[in-house]
This record gives structure tokens, C-alpha cells and sequence, in this order.
């Protein structure tokens, strides 16, 4: 494991990757962000997406119907390895 700090730069880039990800609604691009063993939590009582499988079958449904997506996002403190975004995100639903 890394013990490299991060840096606003490189959360930066990957809230951009992650920005690529949900517009393009590409699955394995948003799973690309995440290590092998990660645990991906959509909601924070439900049970975690585990691993970059569950990740990309998660995102395949979720984004599947979702059009027009605007995601923005900027950080807002970064220490060590541990980094604070906010982002928002609107879309619309295919009908």
C-alpha cells in the first residue's frame, strides 16, 4: 500500500475521471477508479459495493436509464491520504 500523500492536483484529476465515468455512464471506466478490494458505498446504511466487480455491476444498472448527466465537483481539504470533496450531480431519466 502507498503511504504517498495526496495531492489537491491528483484529487482534482480524479474527480474528473469520476466526472468522465457517470456522464459517459461507462461501468468499467468508474470501476477503473477504484483499487481491487475497495468498498463502494452509494448509501451509507446499505451494504457496500464490494470490489471493482460490484462497482462496475453497480453502475452498469444505476446509470443505465440516466441522460444528460452534469456532475461538478471541487475539493475542499486535502491531508495526508485522506481527501474531502463536495460534489452535486443533475441528470434526467430515459422515458
Amino acid at each position: 500500500m502507498s503511504t504517498r500523500s495526496l495531492t489537491p492536483a491528483a484529487v482534482e484529476a480524479w474527480l474528473a475521471r469520476y466526472e468522465e465515468a457517470w456522464e459517459q455512464r461507462d461501468p468499467a471506466l468508474a470501476a477503473a477508479l477504484f483499487t481491487e478490494d475497495a468498498a463502494y458505498h452509494e448509501m451509507p446504511f446499505d451494504a457496500p459495493k464490494a470490489g471493482r466487480a460490484g462497482i462496475r455491476e453497480y453502475w452498469a444498472t444505476v446509470t443505465a436509464d440516466q441522460r444528460n448527466v452534469d456532475f461538478n465537483a471541487h475539493v475542499v481539504a486535502v491531508n495526508g491520504r485522506t481527501a474531502v470533496a463536495r460534489w452535486s450531480a443533475s441528470l434526467s431519466s430515459a422515458s
